[in-house]
């Protein structure tokens, strides 16, 4: 676990993310959630509403300008993979994310948030190297505290690839961008298939691991669209941040949503027996 004094943000939890309390949790080995660092104040200093706690897929995401890519802000984070579909609540209070976000809102800009290219999680708060593909999502709703700090939501609307970092008069970092959507399917079957079957297994998970019943459940009420499920369970499913990064980047939505299907059988089967909370 990276140590809070590492991250430029405070994450109060991803949503979609398996929840107890005002936690996040992943979905780890044999059932096991791991609790990430003590959360901070939550998002809005009040208890989180439940739309605000579970899942929010997007069903009308803000349209993406492709001159708005040639110059995104991008966030750096130790850790984190953000989805389409997903919304993210941050807080923000270093100096130069602060102005980030207040230049984001400002311009209506979207914003993209990286991850960190493993081993160099430690070289902030200097600009260490990013991995190329990152979600782009849109602010929704922030909050500008009385000290500068901001507590924001980013609502997840697409993924992009970095081509090049620019030169910034900001503190803060640029780069050009592409917008990547997913490729087309093989067969349009395909897909919905998957989601059959992903629906099935989730509903029984549900059923089989109450703790992150919650969670699940929203997600197959809440999902409208093959990309919002598909997205949201590849949010949860996955224990470690590599895996979720290998999951946003696949090229086309079948070939993400084979490696969900995978790993919620593989959760499936670790669950294989209803078992109560503890």
């Amino acid at each position: 676990m990276i140590p809070p004094a590492l991250y430029a943000v405070r994450v109060n939890m991803q949503i979609p993310a398996a929840t107890v309390g005002a936690q996040r949790f992943i979905l780890g080995e044999h059932g096991a959630a791991r609790p990430p660092e003590p959360p901070p104040p939550n998002l809005w200093n009040r208890p989180l509403r439940p739309d605000e706690r579970l899942v929010i897929p997007v069903t009308n995401p803000p349209a993406l300008v492709e001159a708005q890519l040639q110059s995104l802000p991008f966030f750096p984070l130790p850790g984190l993979v953000f989805f389409p579909d997903t919304r993210l609540p941050l807080h923000i209070f270093e100096p130069r994310y602060r102005e980030m976000i207040s230049w984001c809102i400002a311009q209506g800009s979207p914003l993209g948030v990286v991850m960190i290219r493993p081993g160099f999680e430690r070289d902030q708060p200097r600009d260490p190297p990013v991995l190329t593909v990152l979600g782009v999502g849109q602010i929704v709703r922030h909050q500008r505290l009385a000290d500068g700090r901001y507590n924001i939501v980013l609502q997840g609307v697409s993924r992009a690839k970095i081509i090049t970092e620019l030169p910034s008069t900001h503190a803060f970092r640029l780069g050009r961008c592409e917008l990547w959507d997913d490729a087309p399917a093989p067969s349009p079957d395909l897909v919905v298939r998957q989601v059959q079957s992903l629906r099935a297994i989730t509903s029984t998970l549900a059923q089989r691991w109450p703790a992150a019943a919650p969670t699940l459940s929203a997600l197959l009420t809440e999902a409208q669209t093959p990309s919002a499920l598909i997205n949201g369970l590849a949010s949860v499913a996955f224990a470690e941040p590599i895996e979720r990064q290998s999951a946003l980047e696949c090229e086309r939505l079948d070939q993400r949503g084979q490696l969900v299907l995978d790993r919620m059988l593989d959760l499936l089967a670790q669950n294989s027996v209803e078992v109560a909370d503890a």
